[in-house]
């Protein structure tokens, strides 16, 4: 029963991280996308969000099987082989709701956009993650502080108000994250595949992105 919860949780995830990439290429076509617009491409798209969970899930759980039968260095590979499945995914959300390929065409999309048209060394951005890092940091303090105050006070009532407030801004911290950071996503994807700049980006920031293929 809990596979079966986590299975459609991942579905739902990947499902409206789809409508939004959506909507974000239709933003950077000079469109003026609406909700329903997203979701209505993330129904067109539910075979193959549905038939990514399943190959996602499948791989993982392989990966998870092979390390806990491995010793230290069995391991160690195991998890050097995720992290390349990983870059090697890294556009699948975006080929899924641009281009509408099935999961394994878009592996191998993905992974070609990754080789030819980038090079072979994936930096990345760490603004944004070191930017909710540093926001996470500070709402844990807040509450600490307000926390400690409380039980100085002796009031039961303001320190599990404090602790509901610290789950509700974390919380709000890491959709907010993670919903920009499909965003920043689909502005890579449109970038490596037409060579266009979207709006409110700056081509250095995707430059660096990247490291070019020498």
């Amino acid at each position: 029963m809990g596979e079966r919860r986590r299975g459609l949780l991942n579905i739902l995830v990947i499902y409206f991280n789809t409508a939004l990439v959506s909507c974000a290429l239709m933003r950077f076509e000079g469109g003026d996308p609406t909700v329903q617009d997203g979701l209505r491409m993330a129904n067109a798209r539910l075979p193959q969000i549905i038939g990514w969970t399943l190959l996602s899930a499948g791989v993982g759980a392989v990966l998870s099987a092979i390390e806990s039968r491995l010793e230290f260095v069995g391991r160690v590979m195991v998890k050097l082989i995720g992290v390349a499945w990983t870059i090697a995914t890294y556009f699948v959300v975006p080929i899924l709701a641009a281009e509408g390929l099935g999961p394994v065409a878009s592996v191998k999309r993905s992974a070609q956009l990754l080789r030819t048209t980038w090079g072979e060394g994936l930096v990345g951005n760490l603004a944004l993650g070191t930017a909710t890092g540093l926001i996470v940091m500070m709402i844990i303090l807040a509450c600490a502080g307000m926390f400690v105050m409380a039980a100085v006070s002796n009031s039961t009532f303001l320190m599990f108000s404090i602790i509901a407030l610290l789950v509700v801004a974390l919380t709000i911290t890491f959709v907010v994250n993670s919903a920009l950071h499909q965003v920043f996503l689909a502005g890579l994807y449109r970038y490596g595949t037409t060579g266009n700049v979207p709006n409110g980006f700056s081509e250095q920031t995707f430059a660096d992105a990247f490291t070019a293929k020498k």
